[in-house]
């Protein structure tokens, strides 16, 4: 009966990957359409770079699963966040490559955040959201403004930097969740975290 109830918990199995963004309280932001004031005097404030990146790095094999471990696409070990004037490009890097869509569902037995973007594994491909706590709002799929590819043992996310509100500072990280779809987004989902504790600087 044990396995019994395994098989069937995990029958549904479900997988989504993301990343969560803190504002940066007391800093103001830049939006790419506002300069702020050249001081007086002969010298000129240098412009803003054309491309601002931040990267994390993550241990292998330390995804915090429960009942067996999940496929190697739960693991991160890279993410790389760039900002341009046309958007976001977030580059998740995994232990293994992310399959293009959920395999058959009887074989896989085997601070506050402000914004959240993720992608969702399902039989159609990879499904992205947009929920937004700062806005109360919650957009899903094409409506999510969210762009989400497979890329090797990459997934590859892009979004305009309005689903930010046009920071240009802010922290954030990358997580992944494996278990059935009950599980998911709860404290009984397997996880990993990249970093581990706590958020990273972006730029960084």
């Amino acid at each position: 009966m044990r396995n019994e109830r395994y098989r069937k918990g995990f029958r549904a199995a479900g997988c989504r990957i993301g990343a969560l963004f803190r504002a940066n309280s007391g800093h103001a932001r830049t939006r790419d359409h506002e300069h702020p004031p050249r001081p007086a005097g002969p010298s000129v404030a240098p412009r803003p770079p054309t491309v601002t990146t931040a990267r994390i790095t993550d241990a292998t094999d330390d995804v915090h699963w429960t009942l067996r471990p999940p496929p190697g696409y739960t693991d991160i070990t890279a993410a790389a966040l760039s900002r341009t004037a046309e958007g976001f490009t977030l580059r998740v890097r995994f232990a293994a490559a992310p399959p293009p869509r959920q395999p058959d569902s009887d074989t896989t037995g085997d601070g506050e955040i402000d914004y959240e973007i993720w992608a969702n594994l399902a039989d159609n491909g990879w499904g992205p959201s947009y929920p937004a706590r700062r806005h109360d709002v919650a957009r899903f799929m094409a409506d999510s403004g969210v762009d989400v590819r497979a890329d090797v043992a990459t997934l590859v996310f892009r979004f305009p930097l309005t689903l930010l509100d046009g920071a240009t500072t802010f922290r954030w990280a990358t997580a992944t969740e494996w278990g059935s779809y009950q599980t998911l987004a709860t404290p009984a989902a397997d996880t990993d975290y990249a970093p581990d504790i706590g958020a990273a600087a972006f730029p960084g």
